[in-house]
């Protein structure tokens, strides 16, 4: 049986590439869309003064869990990383065609985690990836123009 670390609480993001396994897109489109995805979220973070490096990152293939140090102040993650993101992946989605172009949903949240001899896992990483996932931020999507 794995050990459990303590408890931590952290502020959480997920996010996921709608569409991203679409018979349309190919291999070398979904490689475009991973490598602007972190290059998007790396640019956001910074311009959002809140460094990716001590932020704990988890690929999820079609997307990313981040978990962000207790010290990074919660507006920066509710307000300026997302608006960075969007920023971001404008200018990602101006330079690539349509298969290539990258249309995410996030999460925000937070909660206590703990770490395990696979990763990291907690309730709080659930609900953040269940709200991803759920119908109403789906059809608020749906109806959008999203950022391209």
């Amino acid at each position: 049986m794995s050990t459990l670390s303590a408890a931590v609480h952290r502020a959480i993001l997920c996010v996921d590439v709608e569409q991203f396994g679409d018979r349309r897109r190919t291999h070398p489109h979904q490689a475009a869309v991973r490598s602007g995805l972190y290059a998007a979220l790396r640019t956001a973070f910074a311009r959002s003064g809140v460094p990716w490096t001590d932020c704990y990152h988890e690929d999820r293939g079609d997307g990313a869990l981040i978990l962000v140090p207790p010290e990074v102040p919660k507006n920066l993650l509710a307000v300026n990383v997302p608006r960075e993101l969007a920023a971001a992946l404008a200018e990602h989605n101006r330079a690539h065609d349509r298969q290539a172009r990258i249309r995410l949903r996030l999460a925000v949240h937070a909660g206590e985690i703990h770490r395990d001899d696979y990763g990291v896992v907690g309730t709080a990483i659930n609900v953040a990836f269940r709200l991803l996932e759920s119908g109403p931020l789906r059809q608020a999507l749906a109806d959008s123009s999203g950022v391209i």
